[in-house]
């Protein structure tokens, strides 16, 4: 979420991914954010992840919460991509040049796991002070129900599949 480094008005932005199922073939950026807030709770990865499960740059920040991770051959749930303040942008269609986007390096991104399951040797890398605390009521179950607060999540055919 955000299209690059360089987008600042993006700070402000606040996500929430929650009650997903991540899939087979899903490599990385379940999710991937830049900038602003980012509350990742009671999603369930039952067959790893090829890169990373969640990963971030520009100061970014993500609060993992009640997940349930199962690795695969990667262990690290997480990746940072750290520019050292930073990014490439194009300004013109055969010229970029550098921009400087922040000063901080990933270290003091705020980066919190919150209670997650860790499956195969997973683990989270976590980073930073001050995790934000979501502005709603939101009260994530147990990881160890989200397999089962997930069985229904995901496209219809598999839904249907599974009433059979």
């Amino acid at each position: 979420m955000s299209n690059n480094d360089a987008a600042t008005t993006d700070d402000n932005m606040r996500v929430t991914v929650a009650l997903n199922v991540f899939g087979q073939n899903c490599n990385q950026r379940m999710p991937r954010g830049r900038h602003g807030q980012f509350h990742v709770a009671n999603n369930y990865y039952p067959y790893g992840w090829g890169i990373y499960a969640i990963g971030g740059s520009a100061g970014a920040r993500f609060r993992s919460e009640g997940n349930y991770f199962v690795a695969g051959s990667v262990k690290e749930v997480t990746k940072r991509q750290d520019t050292h303040g930073w990014e490439s942008k194009q300004i013109s269609d055969k010229s970029w040049t550098k921009i400087k986007v922040s000063s901080a390096g990933w270290e003091k991104w705020p980066w919190q796991s919150i209670g997650d399951h860790f499956e195969n040797g997973a683990f989270f890398v976590e980073s930073g002070a001050n995790v934000f605390q979501p502005a709603y009521a939101f009260t994530p179950v147990a990881a160890k129900d989200v397999p089962k607060a997930t069985d229904r999540a995901g496209p219809l055919f598999r839904r249907y599949k599974k009433q059979q």
